[in-house]
């Protein structure tokens, strides 16, 4: 037998060994997946892997730039295909800004844990917006002021990021369906967290994979001031407008919060939530479609 050989036989037990779980994390934007995702890559270091936002669509841009007629019409359907290849890959930890996928989780349920972490919408959005926006060179940089943003479709699509991610159809043209297939899949998966219950979504994960994980602080930027100015303000009512579908999709999956918590531990969460002020109704006025739900953005970024 060959050292090659020998190698491969070895990484392999280690694989096996090491990395028996096998477990699919959809990271979304400015929810604190980048410390999920690096803590689950040190503990499955023998078999992990991702895509990366920048990279994929320089690489579905420079593809439709020679093929303009190709089959695949959005840069979310090549990170489906990416995600699909890793599955049947046998990658036992793929991490990674990967909407959830219907094809993925119809194939590999069986085989893969798929889990994700969620936080509250509006936080989520202000956060999104601030990052964008103080990275003078970023891929995806905001140029426009908060209140100028808001006006925007890019700002609708920001508020529209869990039906993008969760609806199941990478690259479709989003309509209220799409929010309660976004509902339905969130139900569907194996764990999905919250970000004020961080310690709960690491224990449940760890519990999950059989690996101790640690997960820290990253990518944090303190925008509990300008978040409070801009809920206090005039722009309060376009925020919860513009996050009005993600407000719906939060609300509709509180229920997925740890059920192996002491009750007065949720509580205490929700309670504390709610005190910040951010947890509003929906509101109906926003409602464009004449059927009494929420009208759902096009940008499909």
């Amino acid at each position: 037998m060959s050292i090659v050989e020998l190698g491969r036989l070895a990484h392999r037990h280690c694989v096996n060994l090491f990395c028996a779980h096998r477990l699919v994390f959809h990271h979304v934007p400015k929810c604190g997946g980048t410390s999920v995702g690096r803590s689950l890559r040190r503990a499955y270091v023998f078999s992990q892997a991702t895509v990366t936002p920048v990279e994929s669509e320089k690489a579905f841009n420079a593809a439709k730039s020679c093929r303009p007629s190709g089959g695949v019409g959005h840069v979310s359907e090549l990170r489906e295909m990416m995600l699909l290849y890793m599955l049947y890959s046998d990658v036992r930890c793929v991490s990674a800004h990967l909407p959830f996928s219907d094809i993925a989780f119809d194939s590999f349920a069986d085989r893969y844990s798929f889990v994700t972490l969620l936080r509250d919408p509006i936080e989520r959005f202000i956060s999104n917006y601030y990052w964008n926006y103080s990275r003078s060179q970023a891929h995806f940089r905001v140029a426009e002021s908060f209140g100028d943003f808001l006006s925007t479709e890019r700002a609708r699509g920001m508020g529209s990021t869990y039906v993008r991610y969760f609806c199941g159809q990478p690259g479709k043209k989003f309509s209220t369906q799409h929010v309660d297939a976004a509902i339905r899949n969130l139900h569907r998966m194996h764990l999905v967290g919250f970000l004020d219950d961080v310690g709960g979504f690491q224990a449940s994960l760890s519990k999950m994979t059989g690996r101790r994980l640690k997960v820290g602080k990253e990518n944090v930027r303190n925008t509990a001031a300008k978040r409070a100015t801009i809920l206090e303000g005039p722009l309060r009512s376009k925020v919860l407008e513009v996050c009005a579908a993600d407000l719906e999709i939060w609300q509709a999956v509180q229920n997925l919060r740890d059920r192996s918590a002491p009750d007065g531990h949720r509580q205490s969460v929700l309670e504390e939530s709610r005190a910040k002020g951010i947890n509003a109704p929906i509101n109906p006025h926003s409602d464009t479609n004449g059927t009494g739900r929420i009208s759902v953005s096009q940008d499909r970024r």
